[in-house]
């Protein structure tokens, strides 16, 4: 199994770094891209900590 892996080129996932992605693909790997960053803390989303009630006005 391994060996066949090791047989094979590399498929490269690519998490959302697109000048990451740009270059390899220049070097004409075999890359798949997701765009993805991540998620932003609670607070910044809604004001308020997950654990505070809705109405709160922390």
């Amino acid at each position: 199994m391994i060996a066949d892996l090791l047989s094979a080129p590399p498929v490269i996932v690519n998490l959302g770094l697109a000048d990451f992605v740009e270059r390899l693909r220049a070097q004409a790997a075999e890359v798949v891209h997701v765009t993805w960053s991540p998620l932003q803390p609670a607070r910044a989303r809604t004001g308020r900590q997950p654990s505070e009630p809705a109405g709160s006005s922390k």
